[in-house]
């Protein structure tokens, strides 16, 4: 038995598809998009397609984190108590270099991933 491009893209994750084999599983076309009647419908059932927003909150945990980091490090009744000691700017330079890599990591993953789909 031989496997179709759509049976393929009934059954597979959509990741792992090509552009044109997620149009056709979805039953669009690529240039024209939707017919008016499908998208209302589809529309109505699912909402809007929309990427959803940032967590401000997130944004927020991360820089009160950082914060709390440094003033561990950096204010003498904090450091008494934790038992810190304050970096260089040398060293808090690498720490904040080697933090950085990991975030350029992901979002340069996450920016060739969805061009490569």
């Amino acid at each position: 038995m031989t496997t179709t491009r759509s049976d393929r893209a009934a059954h597979a994750e959509p990741w792992a598809l090509s552009a044109d084999e997620v149009a056709a599983g979805l039953g669009a076309d690529p240039v024209a998009g939707l017919p008016e009647r499908v998208a209302a419908t589809r529309l109505a059932e699912a909402g809007a397609n929309e990427v959803p927003t940032p967590n401000p909150w997130l944004t927020a945990a991360v820089a009160a984190d950082a914060a709390l980091v440094l003033a561990g490090l950096y204010l003498p009744p904090l450091r008494e108590l934790l038992a810190t000691q304050a970096l260089t700017p040398a060293e808090l330079g690498a720490v904040g270099l080697a933090s950085l890599a990991g975030a350029v990591t992901v979002v340069v993953q996450r920016r060739t991933t969805h061009r490569a789909a």
